[in-house]
């Protein structure tokens, strides 16, 4: 078993058809460990878990939240050090209480090229 550590950001803006929201976006950024358990010399599974945080913004008004942060995924060593990975990522929920009691989940499916130099 390998163990490594990894850090993630990613951030994005959410478009409505309608009109009511202003600016709603969405920012992560995390910082794991990793562990890898090789099922082939080339195919791993791997667990993600760590610190995350979350921060929404809609509206102009800005909810954020901190705390554990965990996945689960496979990769795929192209050479040995170039690696494919697909993984499920779970960050930290934040309470977007903007116009109503409501909670908003940030869930990622990552498709990722890895190079180790």
């Amino acid at each position: 078993m390998l163990i490594e550590v990894l850090l993630r950001y990613c951030s994005y803006n959410i478009t409505y058809k309608s009109v009511r929201h202003k600016n709603p976006s969405i920012e992560s950024y995390a910082v794991f460990f990793k562990p890898k358990l090789y099922l082939t010399d080339s195919i791993s599974l791997y667990g993600l878990v760590g610190y995350g945080h979350t921060k929404t913004s809609l509206d102009y008004i800005t909810r954020q939240n901190g705390g554990l942060a965990q996945g689960i995924g496979i990769g795929y060593d192209i050479t040995t050090s170039t690696e494919i990975t697909f993984d499920y990522t779970v960050y930290p929920t934040v309470d977007t209480t903007y116009r109503r009691d409501d909670e908003q989940q940030n869930n990622n499916l990552q498709l990722s090229v890895l190079h180790t130099f």
